[in-house]
């Protein structure tokens, strides 16, 4: 192997090194983004008590404003 094919598959070699590496801090930002989205998927009441009525459902996407309707 000559010189210029060395220098040109070491240069390959730190491209895909550094390919890997901006992989990895993708996978971290999308696993942080599965986390903060996992974490706001909680319904928290503004206060303590017991439900009675139930009138979401499993799958159903709510915002604060919906849930004045039921008042």
């Amino acid at each position: 192997m000559s010189r210029h094919e060395a220098e040109a598959e070491s240069l390959d070699v730190a491209l895909q090194v550094e390919a890997m590496f901006y992989a990895v801090l993708a996978a971290k930002a999308r696993l942080e983004a599965a986390r903060l989205d996992i974490e706001r998927s909680v319904i928290r009441a503004p206060i303590d008590g017991v439900v009675t009525r139930r009138q979401v459902q499993l799958g159903q996407f709510e915002t604060i404003f919906s849930f004045s309707k039921s008042f």
